[in-house]
């Protein structure tokens, strides 16, 4: 069995145009119906302010698949620690043994969550990008700016946090990483001044309220992905010209979807799906002036899709080791 331990898979499993078009085989691959998508496996613990979840898929024409353990305990900072973590199992496609044990640390599902973001501007976001804003100041904050880059350029980053302080510290981080000006700022202005608006953020009150929403718009929305979370207020769905999931029946259940159905009375009918604008299915963005909005909850596809994407890139190297 390979093992693969988190400080090799960041040396070699990068944010870069390959690692996103590997996330873009596996919604394709969803899209054409040659993905087996389970339920995902979720524990809520409220009384440690944490969650865990387990979350797999077979693609066909894969040598494997993934399962995946993710955790996430957002005291952890406090401590010095990140709120994320877990791991990846890669089970071979014809015997069912694992073959593959990638202590990633949450690495590579910070890395899928990114660059489904940045699939989803590539084809939603306006051509034009001037300012974007991100909501929270987390390390998924960090990422989906970096990960936007790989799509689309920008001089503008506003940082949106309850915490002022974080606020500062991610804008000035995100300053550094992207070099481009990034500042803190309030969220009606912020959104205001922006084309791209990124929520990472596990609030369960909206933060994004409906009358914050303009032409020329796009937000993609990751932070709700369990039935008690929600980023953006309910009424925002019924004012896109297009409203785009990983996955339709998942969004219903645990992402913005829900919030928008139950309490903004959108038909969900209306909901496409990210895969289904990367095959052609549906279209993207067809003017500047649309209001284009996707509901990210993160799909087994994904940890499949760059699990056997970092096997491969470890093996090519000769990185890792055996047990």
């Amino acid at each position: 069995m390979l093992i693969a331990r988190q400080s090799e898979l960041t040396e070699h499993v990068a944010m870069n145009q390959s690692s996103l078009a590997t996330i873009g085989d596996g919604f394709i691959a969803l899209a054409e119906g040659k993905a087996r998508l389970p339920d995902i496996l979720g524990l809520e613990l409220d009384h440690l302010n944490a969650a865990a979840d387990v979350k797999a898929a077979y693609i066909e024409g894969l040598s494997g698949f993934a399962v995946k353990l993710s955790t996430r305990f957002y005291d952890n900072p406090r401590h010095g620690r990140p709120s994320a973590s877990g791991l990846m199992v890669v089970v071979d496609g014809a015997t069912g043994e694992p073959r593959c044990l990638l202590l990633d640390e949450g690495y590579l599902t910070s890395l899928r969550t990114a660059l489904a973001g940045a699939l989803a501007a590539r084809h939603l976001a306006p051509e034009r990008v001037d300012a974007v804003t991100v909501f929270g100041a987390g390390s998924q904050a960090r990422w989906q700016i970096q990960a936007l880059q790989l799509v689309r350029q920008f001089r503008q980053v506003f940082v949106v946090a309850r915490d002022s302080d974080k606020a500062a510290v991610c804008a000035h981080d995100l300053g550094r990483l992207t070099g481009v000006e990034a500042d803190p700022a309030p969220a009606k202005q912020a959104v205001a001044r922006s084309q791209v608006v990124v929520t990472t953020t596990p609030s369960r009150l909206p933060l994004l309220k409906a009358d914050m929403i303009h032409p020329e718009l796009h937000i993609t929305a990751m932070g709700s992905d369990a039935p008690h979370k929600q980023e953006i207020d309910a009424a925002a769905a019924a004012a896109a010209d297009r409203f785009i999931c990983d996955a339709r029946h998942q969004c219903l259940a645990r992402g913005e979807l829900r919030a928008a159905v139950q309490h903004g009375g959108f038909d969900p009918a209306g909901a496409l799906e990210l895969g289904d604008i990367l095959v052609g299915k549906a279209a993207g963005r067809e003017s500047r002036q649309e209001f284009t909005y996707c509901d990210l909850t993160g799909v087994g596809v994904q940890d499949t899709a760059i699990a056997l994407h970092a096997e491969r890139l470890m093996t090519q190297r000769g990185a890792g080791s055996t047990l």
